[in-house]
Parts: structure tokens; sequence; C-alpha cells
């Protein structure tokens, strides 16, 4: 069995005898004090304890100043041994890398830190509620639903517009709905469905009211089932009784009026064709033939004159002043 010895070298010795080789010792613990530049060649499992100054060498140049038992600005030689796995780990953050030890994927794009990559942003991996103001385009094709907000970018092609159901949603000038005769607005009925328009063109197929009439200025404002004649101040006036420049009977509900801008202090529409209303004086049977009775009021007759019948009456009446339906235009 081989003795453990241990060996002294002090700070004394001489600059000549500084370097200790060949001890052969098998096992051995070699302690240096001072500051003298020791180099040591070593065989075996030798154990060395440092000192805390001076300068380490090893045959191929210096290791260092060692400070506390911490060796500092030192060069080592290659070490020759296992540097990975568990045996030998490396922790801590490297100062600096080539690229990662393991790739990466960033929202699906590979990434080793070797080269830049650019990530394109998935809808489902974005978070938050609110884009930043600073995003000023895209290439968005769909945005799904949309609660709140005002639009205040170009028109919207009316392609991309779906059908609005609920009432009120749209309001702006083109949008604008009245059921009153009012220009570049959608029309609107009112509460019992009716509305109001200018001219209109279509196709009618059929009519509220039984008459046509057509409008002609007039000496004074006259009431419908009037008659009137050709004369006065303006186109027509009053009737004499058993003219025979009848003009006509005031319409009331005219089921198409000609004429209509006709301009003039007082405006009257008087029934050319079909069946209005007419004031009659006397008793009248159905069938009969209307004239004039002077006062606006027409009158019975087994015999009119060319030019003087208002038309037939379609209804019978038996007392002095009233009104009846009758057939006008018809002879």
């Amino acid at each position: 069995m081989a003795t453990k010895r241990s060996f002294s070298v002090k700070s004394g010795l001489d600059a000549n005898a500084n370097s200790i080789s060949n001890l052969g010792v098998v096992s051995a613990s070699l302690t240096l004090s001072g500051a003298n530049a020791v180099t040591l060649t070593t065989t075996g499992a030798t154990n060395v304890t440092l000192p805390t100054s001076g300068t380490l060498l090893y045959s191929g140049g210096a290791l260092g100043t060692p400070t506390s038992g911490t060796l500092s600005n030192c060069t080592f030689p290659t070490l020759n041994q296992n540097t990975t796995g568990s045996s030998a780990s490396c922790t801590g953050n490297a100062a600096t890398a080539t690229k990662l030890a393991a790739t990466v994927n960033i929202n699906g794009v590979a990434f080793d830190g070797s080269a830049a990559i650019t990530v394109t942003a998935a809808a489902g991996t974005l978070t938050g509620a609110t884009l930043n103001s600073t995003v000023t385009g895209s290439s968005l094709t769909s945005v799904g639903t949309i609660g709140t907000g005002v639009w205040q970018g170009s028109t919207i092609s009316d392609t991309y517009l779906a059908t609005i159901s609920t009432a009120n949603k749209v309001s702006n000038s083109a949008t604008t709905a009245t059921s009153a005769n009012t220009a570049s607005a959608i029309i609107a009925r009112d509460a019992s469905g009716n509305f109001s328009a200018g001219v209109m063109s279509g196709t009618a197929t059929t009519a509220r009211y039984a008459d046509l009439a057509e409008n002609y200025t007039s000496d004074q404002s006259y009431d419908y089932g009037i008659v009137l004649m050709i004369g006065g101040e303006e186109e027509v006036t009053i009737a004499d009784a058993d003219t025979q420049r009848l003009a006509g009977v005031v319409s009331q509900n005219p089921a198409y009026l000609m004429n209509s801008e006709c301009e003039g202090k007082h405006v009257v529409a008087i029934a050319l064709q079909g069946r209005t209303p007419v004031r009659v004086k006397g008793k009248v049977n159905k069938g009969d033939f209307l004239v004039s009775a002077g006062d606006g009021y027409a009158k019975a007759t087994d015999n009119p004159r060319i030019g003087s019948i208002i038309g037939k009456s379609l209804e019978s009446f038996d007392g002095q002043y009233g009104m009846v339906e009758a057939m006008v235009g018809r002879l």
C-alpha cells in the first residue's frame, strides 16, 4: 500500500529551484504557499491546493491569477470531456448564438434565429377588441356583423348592401321616406295606407273614382255637383237655365284629371265622362235627361236641345232640391 505524503514548497526558493517535476508520487497532496510562479507536471490523480496569489502555469502557458479560489482571465486547454447532457449540463444565458438549438413555430412559421421571418396574423390568434387607429388599409373580404359604429369611408356599392327589413334603420337625404309629394324622396304610406304624388308613369288597371275630368279656370270657387257653362270673366261660370253653352258638372273625385297644371285664381275640375254627383231641382226619374235649371242646378227634361245635355240620371229623386248620381257625357 502506497504511503500518502505531503510536500511543502516555501516562498524562499531561489529562481533556479522554483520548478518541481517528476516527483513520482502515486497519491500526494502538494501544498504551495507564497507568490512564486510554479510549474506543475503531474501524473496520476493528484490533488493540488492552489495559492491565493501568484501566477499559475501549465506546459502551454499561463492559466491566470487565482483570487479567493476563483480563476479569472485564464486560458484553458481543450477540455476532453462531455459538455452536453446531464453529466455536464450548461445553464444560463448565452452572450451570442448563431441560431436556436431547436426550431420553434411562430404562428405556423418555423423560426430558428438564423434568418428573419414574416408572420401572417390569423384572425383566430388575435386578441383584443379594437383595431389601432393607425390601421388604415387591409384586404378584408368579410368582417362579420358590425354591431355599432359610423361609416366614414367611401361610398359602399349597392351590391354589398344586404336587404334592410327593419323600419327606421337608414336615414339620410336619399333614403328618407315620406307620404307627402316631396322631390327625391322614397314613398311612404301614411296611417291609412295612402300617399301623395305628382306625375306618375305606368298603366292603371283600376280606378277608385268614376269620372274623367279636366281643369278649367273659373270666376270663383265652386263645390262639386254644381252645373257650369262656358262664360264669365274666366273660362267657366255658373250655368243659366236651359243654356246650350253647357260646360258640365264640377267633379267630386275624378278618377283621372287632365290639365292638372292649369293655373288661375280659381280652378275647377269638370266631369266630361263617367258618373258623378249632380245637384238637381224638382222631381227626377231614373234615366231622365238632365239639363241646366239655373243657379247651378239640373232638372229633368224629355226634349233636350243640342248643347244643353248634362247626362242621364242613374236614380230617381222626388223633392225640391237634392243630389243624384248621373252618367255624364252620354246622349
